[in-house]
């Protein structure tokens, strides 16, 4: 599973009426309990980066199923945790579906349990190379991608048809855009072409209104509470 959960990023204007000042909610609709906030579309990226690691690892206190991301959908964007994170609820996941208890697992790795629990412990970062040993114990590999990151400013986007990764559409761009009569779409497959990495493009006016292939700027969705 990737371990990637779409997020919405909103504009928080009754915060915003009563403080002054600008203000963002973020919310993970698959995650119970990830909810927060930022005074600045930057901040609130990081605090979404923070919140999801904890809430899911709220998941593996309680003892419960890891939820799967949904497909991202428009005003979205795309939130992962870090590899190491990932790692350990691969292996957390995989024990639950093993039936596997810390016992079994320090038998299989001839370590103590309490270096087991210290592999699954959300709050404690061992080196990588330790819980991918652990993984390949119950069977399983870790795999890692890299893809568009989350813009450190807000801007527009469109959804790659092929792919249905974010193409992100920043206003600096040196790149000319397409002219008014490129879609969308061919303007996705242009920056899948591109190398060595995705390539933004500023999209003609016909693309700024939502649609199945367009988005809006991804700060005007709603999202939960602070």
């Amino acid at each position: 599973m990737r371990y990637a959960y779409p997020c919405s990023i909103a504009r928080d204007e009754e915060e915003e009426r009563a403080t002054g000042r600008e203000a963002y909610t973020v919310t993970f609709p698959d995650v119970y309990g990830a909810n927060t906030g930022g005074w600045s579309w930057e901040e609130a990226v990081e605090m979404a980066k923070d919140c999801l690691e904890v809430a899911l690892g709220m998941y593996v206190k309680a003892r419960e199923d890891i939820p799967a991301p949904s497909p991202l959908e428009e005003n979205q964007v795309l939130i992962t945790v870090a590899p190491v994170v990932a790692a350990k609820l691969a292996l957390y996941s995989a024990m639950r579906e093993q039936g596997l208890t810390h016992v079994a697992l320090a038998n299989r790795l001839g370590l103590q349990e309490k270096s087991v629990r210290r592999l699954l412990d959300p709050k404690q970062r061992p080196p990588i190379a330790s819980v991918e040993k652990a993984l390949e114990a119950v069977g399983r590999a870790l795999v890692v991608e890299d893809r568009v990151a989350v813009p450190a400013s807000r801007s527009l986007y469109c959804l790659d048809p092929m792919t249905q990764s974010p193409v992100y559409v920043t206003p600096r761009h040196q790149t000319p855009p397409p002219n008014s009569h490129t879609s969308c779409r061919t303007a996705a497959r242009m920056a899948r072409r591109a190398a060595p990495t995705p390539r933004a493009y500023r999209f003609p006016s016909a693309c700024r209104s939502p649609t199945r292939e367009c988005g809006p700027p991804a700060s005007r969705s709603r999202g939960g509470g602070r």
